[in-house]
């Protein structure tokens, strides 16, 4: 009998010895999601994941995800929902055996750990969540870029401007809805123009972003700038308080690009008056036209405009790192952009006349640059603060 509870025994140890042989000499999947302008990612790839790797020897695994890939941010997204809803997504994030952790903090004992805790606990195998990528922006609070889209749309630099050339149009006795194909075809460039370039902005500071003091550079640079244009603002306000008059403010189209605005939008819809006046433009002409004088005059005010995309451009930027999002950012600052000339031009189809959009602008000028001048003030500080 003892015989064979003695090798009933050494059977249960022996499968014991097995199992946990087995068990510690399973290999895990380490996840790392990461990004080729992340500074922390690039430092974990090159410094700490070599020596993981050698310590951990065969038992690890690693699969890097680019979170600039769509299917890869959404497998991101669905992990952090089941396992981690709280956690902030600061690249690089880990992901081991239903564990996640991201790249805040000491990274070298952070991970290890992370690891450690995955080799004692059993393999939970993740459920792939089906993400609604716009549901999940609508989640963030996007007020701000909202509202510096808005501000710049509201700025008298853009304002005057499609003023003037609605005002022009009417004197020039274009029939209604000529003026109204017209005026949609104009603002739907300026909304491309502007997007495009907006684009071309974001693409070369996200180009630069891997080279780290370049980028922290800049954006200093940026940062100073946009509080010396805050206080320029701050300026235009307390000199309109004083005075009421609306010239003379430093934030504005400088008078040269003024009359070369005008001279585009005069030369492409300036109406031949020798012709017989009951014979109208073409259709196509007058779209052609549109396009060509809203891709230029867009051109000129972003000299104005700008003073406000820059920053907020850099500032999306620093908000996510994640691409995805950054364009959905720019895209939205863009239709806040938008609405603005877009209510004016309906407003002036309906009978508004110049003369009571520049009263209107008057009235509310010093409530616009001293938001204005917020907005600038607000930019710069978490630009700089976010570098230093």
């Amino acid at each position: 009998m003892r015989r064979i509870l003695r090798s009933t025994l050494l059977v249960i140890i022996f499968l014991l010895f097995c199992t946990v042989s087995a068990f510690s000499g399973e290999t895990r999947k380490l996840l790392i999601f990461n990004s080729a302008t992340c500074h922390r990612c690039v430092e974990a790839k090159e410094k700490i994941i070599p020596t993981i790797l050698a310590e951990f020897s065969n038992k690890l695994a690693f699969e890097y995800r680019d979170i600039q890939e769509i299917e890869s941010y959404k497998l991101l997204l669905s992990l952090q929902k089941q396992y981690a809803p709280n956690l902030t997504l600061d690249l690089p994030v880990f992901f081991i055996s239903g564990r996640l952790a991201n790249g805040n903090g000491n990274l070298d004992v952070k991970l290890r750990e992370l690891i450690t805790v995955a080799f004692s606990s059993q393999t939970n195998s993740p459920k792939f969540l089906n993400i609604d990528l716009i549901k999940h922006f609508k989640s963030f609070t996007p007020l701000a870029i909202s509202f510096a889209g808005l501000q710049d749309g509201i700025n008298p630099c853009a304002f005057t401007v499609i003023v003037f050339f609605i005002s022009f149009l009417t004197l020039q006795g274009y029939r209604k809805r000529e003026v109204l194909l017209i005026g949609l075809t104009f603002i739907a460039t300026v909304f491309l123009t502007y997007l495009l370039i907006g684009l071309g902005i974001f693409n070369f500071l996200y180009a630069i972003r891997t080279t780290l003091i370049l980028s922290k550079t800049l954006t200093i640079f940026i940062g100073v700038f946009s509080i010396i244009l805050g206080f320029f603002a701050l300026y235009d306000f307390i000199k309109f308080k004083i005075s009421n008059d609306p010239e003379g403010q430093v934030l504005q189209l400088p008078g040269a690009i003024k009359k070369r605005i005008q001279a585009v939008v005069g030369f492409f819809h300036r109406k031949d008056r020798s012709a017989d006046a009951k014979t109208h433009p073409h259709v196509f002409k007058l779209i052609l036209s549109a396009i060509i004088s809203g891709f230029l005059v867009t051109l000129l005010e972003t000299v104005c405009t700008g003073q406000l995309y820059l920053p907020t451009i850099t500032y999306i930027l620093k908000a996510t790192q994640f691409k995805f999002e950054a364009l959905l950012y720019l895209l939205l600052y863009n239709v806040m952009f938008i609405l603005p000339l877009i209510l004016i031009f309906i407003l002036a189809l309906f009978g508004v006349t110049s003369t009571q959009f520049a009263e209107f602008l008057k009235k509310h000028l010093a409530m616009i640059k001293l938001f204005m001048a917020l907005l600038f003030l607000v930019l710069g500080f978490v630009l700089i603060k976010g570098v230093l």
